[in-house]
């Protein structure tokens, strides 16, 4: 899924929630173009649904107790 300017208005509570993770969270790698967010295996649900609300991101084991969604520009 291609990220479309869904997050160009923040309108909705989903969407504050996202950018408000990704301040406290989240991370950006300009070497990749990806951003994303890696949390604690139990955070899993979370990580769930905002990938349900957001298609653009990609759930993925991190390593052995963390999961990330994350996304890469083109």
């Amino acid at each position: 899924m291609i990220y479309n300017n869904e997050l160009q208005q923040i309108d909705t509570e989903e969407k504050s929630y996202l950018i408000g993770l990704f301040y406290s969270d989240g991370y950006v790698c300009s070497t990749n173009n990806n951003c994303g967010i890696t949390l604690h295996s139990n955070d899993i649900l979370l990580l769930e649904k905002l990938v349900y609300v957001f298609p653009f991101f990609k759930l993925r084991k991190s390593h052995k107790n963390a999961y990330k969604i994350d996304c890469t520009s083109k």
